[in-house]
């Protein structure tokens, strides 16, 4: 049974058709290029999260490890992150490139708009970014939707990810 609905799946992808993952509520739209963003998870982090040792040492500036954190508000650190992994490391994908973020809350039918600049200089071995909500005190009950894009130096859309939920063109 798995075997068949792997290769149902697989033949979906390699047709190029927009396809759900039985293992998510998420749907991901392929793009002409070979950037793909795999999975995207939601989570609230607080301030403590993010603490290392390592700051107490080095004068108290932010120790980032092996992670790329990007966030809307750096003064702040907690608030609501999407983890964002894609196909490949964050070193393989090209420079002056931005993320943006489009949530649609509870409250509001239209979509707000965060967008992020993610740095030219990557941490290796990893695949996935951090983007933080920071400025305000979101949770994931807040939002109804959301839908995520990778946008390329040019304005050009180099990958596309959203929720279940996302309102689709007729």
């Amino acid at each position: 049974m798995f075997r068949v609905v792997s290769l149902v799946l697989f033949s979906l992808v390699s047709s190029g058709l927009t396809y759900c993952s039985p293992f998510s509520n998420t749907f991901s739209v392929p793009v002409t290029n070979d950037i793909k963003i795999v999975d995207i998870t939601p989570q609230k982090f607080s301030v403590r999260d993010f603490k290392r040792i390592k700051e107490y040492f080095n004068g108290g500036r932010e120790y980032y490890g092996h992670k790329c954190i990007v966030r809307d508000d750096p003064a702040n650190r907690g608030g609501l992150y999407f983890i964002v992994n894609f196909n490949k490391p964050l070193t393989e994908l090209p420079s002056n490139i931005k993320v943006n973020i489009y949530l649609i809350f509870k409250e509001k039918l239209e979509a707000e708009k965060f967008s992020f600049k993610l740095p030219n200089k990557r941490p290796s071995f990893t695949a996935e970014a951090y983007l933080g909500i920071t400025s305000r005190n979101l949770s994931k009950s807040d939002i109804n939707a959301w839908k995520i894009e990778l946008i390329g130096a040019n304005g050009d859309q180099l990958a596309l990810h959203e929720s279940y939920m996302w309102p689709k063109e007729m």
